[in-house]
């Protein structure tokens, strides 16, 4: 492997059904890609453009939105290290189904969609794992859109900010969390102040700290607090 393609092929590894697919697949993936140095706000993709490749995040975060003709944005949860977008367009070949911007200094492997291809003809295991991966990603999405509807907003708050924890603290805005589940901001400070004031967490500006992780996930789990 030549030596520009290492930090690729690492970045690559890092992404779980990748790596079961076995070096033969990073290695050959790492040879066709290259890596992109990303500052705050630098837009990455656009909703309705031509899907030409495959982004694996190597550092930092992306976000991922869109925004109605009235101008109501959505955001999904943030994407970090080892995860990738813009799969299903790269498959089917269709448009990209998000804008997409890095939040922070981040980096990202931009990986050709012939290379994917080829690799899929050359590797079944490849596909395998792509299988695998919607089969993941469709039982979430439907877990998630279940739970617009059956769901109470305490639950979904709760499992969100599980959803995004990493360690003790969330780094995010109640602007965000909003336009994520689809709520006003209003809302969402309230059902955090009842975490807060029974301990579970606490509010920072741009910050959620996890004092209690399991009460915070039983709430996650039950109807009401």
């Amino acid at each position: 492997m030549k030596a520009r393609a290492e930090p690729i092929a690492r970045a690559l590894a890092g992404v779980s059904w990748l790596q079961a697919s076995g070096a033969a697949v990073v290695e050959r993936l790492a040879e066709a890609s290259h890596l992109q140095h990303l500052v705050d706000g630098q837009a990455v993709a656009s909703r309705g453009t031509q899907a030409a490749h495959l982004v694996v995040i190597a550092s930092g975060t992306l976000e991922l939105s869109m925004t109605n003709a009235q101008g109501k944005r959505h955001t999904t949860s943030p994407l970090g290290k080892g995860q990738v977008f813009g799969l299903i367009p790269l498959l089917d070949g269709s448009t990209l189904i998000h804008d997409v911007c890095a939040r922070g200094a981040s980096s990202i492997v931009v990986v050709p969609r012939d290379a994917i291809l080829r690799a899929l003809e050359a590797h079944p295991a490849l596909a395998m794992q792509m299988l695998l991966l919607l089969c993941q990603r469709a039982r979430h999405n439907y877990e998630v859109v279940a739970g617009l509807s059956l769901l109470p907003l305490h639950v979904r708050v709760a499992r969100l900010v599980l959803d995004l924890s990493a360690g003790r603290h969330v780094r995010v805005t109640q602007a965000a969390l909003a336009e994520m589940l689809g709520a006003s901001r209003q809302s969402i400070n309230i059902e955090l102040k009842k975490l807060e004031r029974g301990g579970v967490i606490a509010v920072a500006r741009g910050d959620i700290e996890i004092r209690d992780p399991d009460r915070l996930h039983a709430a996650s789990q039950r109807d009401s607090l």
